[in-house]
């Protein structure tokens, strides 16, 4: 009877260690930390330019600060798209158009990051500072010197107005982190001297020898240099030495 009685109590035992490590399992994760949201101040000339560049918004969308409570707007499908953002068939085609379309490419940090919403007051954007450790590519009309920062202007961002917070996603243009690194092929914005990306495809984060693309826009083919970051940045070096001397694309 009394080994009985320990068998249970030993089986008991046993089950409580089960459902105690289940739940361990189980336990939710930490949500994704959001951006930090910018409070709105007021527009400056160059912001005023900037806003520009996403008039795309639709006209009948209400004004984001109209909203009752905190709003988050997802854009899905491509929202500000370079008119040169062609297929191709792969990664070092792309990189032959894309590095000689570009008036400037660039490896560098982001430093700060400043959303606003745009004059009309239906969209966000964002101007990241990004201070520049390699020139790839430069700008021949405004070049680039060592060690600079530029104006990386994106679109998207989080704002704070009013108590209320508004966030836009543009999932073909995800954001960029403070003190991450970044290689952007870029188009020159010559009314403010700032830069934006030459179309969705054109952003890359730099980490751990990894690429990480700022996009989930598909590729028509495979993207070989995610587990490979310095291959990645030769190849570019590569491509964009070709370039030299070949007429750029327009700027805006």
């Amino acid at each position: 009877m009394k080994n009985r009685i320990l068998l249970l109590l030993a089986i008991t035992m046993s089950a409580i260690g089960l459902v105690a490590m289940s739940g361990q399992t189980q336990r939710p994760t930490t949500p994704t930390k959001k951006e930090d949201a910018t409070p709105q101040q007021e527009i400056t000339e160059r912001q005023r330019q900037h806003s520009k560049l996403y008039d795309k918004s639709i006209r009948s969308r209400k004004k984001l600060s109209d909203s009752p409570g905190d709003l988050q707007l997802n854009i899905t499908a491509p929202w500000v798209e370079a008119v040169n953002d062609s297929p191709s068939t792969s990664t070092e085609e792309f990189l032959r158009t894309a590095t000689c379309e570009a008036q400037a490419i660039v490896i560098g940090r982001v430093k700060n990051k400043t959303s606003m919403l745009t004059e009309d007051g239906r969209f966000v954007f964002t101007d990241y500072e990004l201070q520049v450790e390699e020139t790839l590519r430069d700008n021949r009309d405004a070049p680039i010197q060592p060690e600079s920062v530029l104006i990386i202007s994106r679109p998207g961002g989080a704002v704070e107005l009013d108590g209320k917070t508004f966030r836009v996603t543009d999932d073909s243009f995800e954001p960029m982190e403070a003190n991450g690194r970044y290689l952007l092929l870029l188009r020159f914005i010559p009314t403010t001297g700032a830069y934006q990306a030459i179309n969705s495809h054109g952003s890359f984060e730099l980490k751990d020898n990894k690429v990480h693309r700022l996009t989930t826009q598909p590729l028509p083919y495979l993207f070989s240099y995610e587990e490979n970051a310095a291959a990645f940045v030769a190849q570019v070096h590569s491509a964009a030495n070709k370039c030299r001397g070949a007429k750029v694309g327009g700027a805006n």
